[in-house]
């Protein structure tokens, strides 16, 4: 049976695919599939559009791939939660946000006091140094250099024997910075920057590595002053001043810090700060003692021989600094008929991060937290002395029972 070319009319053999004058198709091609396929997690979807439109005649090819569509929003939403709930991105601008909110006004009396001298007394308009005391006079002439003090003019003491004295009179400007007693290098101190920041890791405050833990992430804080004094400018007044601050540097005509600080995650935040850090040693007792541990006094005596370990440690990691920090004085009563004080301890007390100043004398020490106590030692020294906190503002002296220090505001 012959069939007929559509397009030319040609007759052609009835089981003619194509037709033998034109060549055009005699036979309609059969429909194809059509598939739209959509990865998620290793799993391929396929929608056929012609068992679709033969189950569900109502849908059009709109719906058909709008449906499609929906299934590759619902793949890349979960995608999107999951991100969500990763840890943030320990950026330097997430840190140093977080550290200015968690120290705030706090960390300028903290490290400016760190920019202030007491090595004379500041308070007194004239200090008289004696002829042969070089080493005060060099000082002094430093600060003449500066501004502050007026060239010496040579005086007598007076008395059965007269000596001669050099008198240095202070210069208003030495009135804009000084605090007390002390001498600053600057009006103020603030956060500028968070650098070299580590690799978020986990921690444990339990004991034996156990629960409860937090996300961690270790980086330095670049503390820097803030009004500068200008005398700072003159490298003869820098380098005399220069050699009583330590860890501080002058980088372009701006003194500046690095401190080690650890940021904590809480609410899927970074976080840092006395209060975030004392919440920390908080949880971490709690679950020493959970535990069978005691975090109180001696609480690390058995885990560690010196009665110095677990809270140390955590200490370190969870601080920039120690409770000790700042000045403490005793009343004389306290002291008791008879009392004697242990060699270089005077009844007022001077800490900053490294040194311990008493009766007129500085000196660098070490200082390692256990809860409550605080053990403060000499550099190169065996020996130290161990103060208990009885309180944020009051502490005792463990050497002599009884003997309070309370914190001076």
């Amino acid at each position: 049976m012959s069939i007929f070319c559509t397009k030319c009319g040609a007759a052609n053999e009835g089981d003619a695919a194509f037709c033998n004058n034109c060549g055009a198709p005699l036979r309609p091609a059969a429909p194809k599939k059509a598939e739209s396929s959509f990865a998620a997690n290793g799993v391929t979807t396929s929608i056929d559009a012609r068992s679709m439109s033969a189950t569900s005649p109502g849908l059009s090819k709109k719906a058909i791939y709008a449906a499609a569509g929906l299934v590759g929003v619902l793949v890349l939403g979960s995608g999107a939660s999951y991100l969500m709930l990763k840890a943030p991105a320990a950026t330097a601008s997430a840190l140093l946000a977080a550290a200015k909110s968690g120290y705030g006004e706090e960390i300028n009396p903290r490290f400016k006091r760190e920019l202030c001298l007491s090595n004379i007394d500041y308070s007194k308009n004239t200090f008289n140094a004696g002829q042969n005391d070089q080493r005060t006079q060099a000082w002094l002439n430093a600060l003449v250099a500066a501004g502050l003090y007026s060239p010496p003019v040579a005086i007598s003491s007076g008395g059965y024997f007269p000596q001669t004295l050099l008198q240095y009179v202070a210069t208003p400007e030495l009135v804009k910075y000084r605090q007390g007693n002390r001498l600053c290098a600057a009006q103020a101190v603030d956060i500028a920057d968070v650098i070299d920041i580590g690799k978020p890791e986990e921690r444990s405050l339990g004991k034996n590595g156990g629960p409860p833990k937090v996300t961690v992430v270790q980086a330095m804080l670049v503390v820097q002053a803030v009004n500068t004094a200008p005398w700072m400018d003159k490298p003869e007044v820098r380098s005399a001043f220069m050699a009583n601050l330590n860890g501080w540097e002058y980088i372009d005509t701006t003194l500046q810090k690095r401190v080690a600080d650890t940021f904590g995650l809480k609410d899927n935040k970074w976080t840092t700060g006395v209060a975030y850090k004392e919440s920390l040693e908080l949880q971490y007792e709690n679950a020493q003692r959970d535990s069978g541990g005691s975090a109180g006094q001696g609480s690390s005596s058995a885990s560690s021989g010196d009665g110095w370990g677990w809270a140390s440690k955590l200490f370190g990691l969870f601080t920039t600094g120690h409770p000790l920090k700042g000045t403490w004085r005793t009343a004389a009563q306290d002291l008791g008929f008879g009392a004697v004080l242990p060699a270089g301890i005077g009844p007022t007390l001077t800490f900053t991060a490294d040194t311990m100043e008493s009766a007129g004398h500085e000196v660098r020490v070490d200082f390692e937290v256990d809860g409550k106590r605080v053990k403060v030692t000499p550099k190169g020294e065996s020996q130290g002395l161990i103060f208990s906190l009885e309180g944020p503002d009051t502490m005792v002296l463990e050497a002599l029972i009884g003997l309070r220090y309370e914190r001076v505001k």
